[in-house]
């Protein structure tokens, strides 16, 4: 018995076992990756519904403002809502993916929807914080004193950078891992498929 004789049945079972590997970690990714939808599906409905509330509550006071400050600021908080709704509507990405991909298609799609997630969490200041706070403060001068005013802008500020912080503490423990392990097991399922069309034994 030479190699060439060893060769088939050493590759059916190396297979074997690369099938059962596969399984295993499409598994895992689709169990990550439910969590992933179930969470932003979650947090998508939350905001939205703070959102109109704000939005709600902004527009009638801004029929009983008695200042421009304070009109202008509740504006701009109304115009930040209105952003915040068309934002996550714009990106969601709890879309189920298709069934019946190739592995590494899936994968790929997952992973799309979690760099744009972190892009979207990364830049939160522009379309989250930026807007509410401005509003906030504006707001702020045109009701109080000097002193008053400054305290509560500062404030403001506070808020904004905590909730800044929170979203990109949530990229990097939640959603950089995520990604590495997507990024992972598209690298396992490339070379799986490599070694199925050469036929290699290692």
């Amino acid at each position: 018995m030479n190699l060439d004789d060893l060769k088939t049945p050493w590759q059916a079972m190396q297979r074997e076992c690369d099938t059962s590997h596969i399984d295993e970690i499409s598994s895992r990714v689709g169990s990550r990756m439910t969590r992933f939808d179930h969470t932003i599906r979650r947090r998508d409905m939350v905001e939205n519904l703070a959102a109109v509330i704000v939005i709600i509550g902004f527009v009638i006071s801004l029929f009983y403002c008695d200042d421009w400050l304070t009109f202008i600021g509740a504006a701009i908080v109304v115009v930040g809502a209105i952003e915040i709704v068309v934002v996550l509507n714009a990106t969601r990405m709890y879309h189920p993916t298709p069934a019946g991909l190739p592995p590494v298609e899936h994968c790929k799609l997952e992973a799309a929807k979690v760099d744009r997630q972190i892009f979207l969490l990364r830049n939160v200041h522009w379309w989250y914080v930026g807007p509410l706070m401005l509003g906030c403060c504006v707001m702020s001068f045109g009701e109080d004193s000097l002193i008053a005013s400054v305290v509560l802008c500062g404030v403001y500020i506070a808020m904004g950078v905590f909730v800044y912080w929170i979203n990109q503490r949530a990229v990097a423990r939640h959603l950089l891992p995520l990604r590495e392990e997507l990024t992972s097991a598209i690298e396992t399922f490339n070379g799986n498929l490599v070694d199925n069309q050469t036929g290699e034994i290692k």
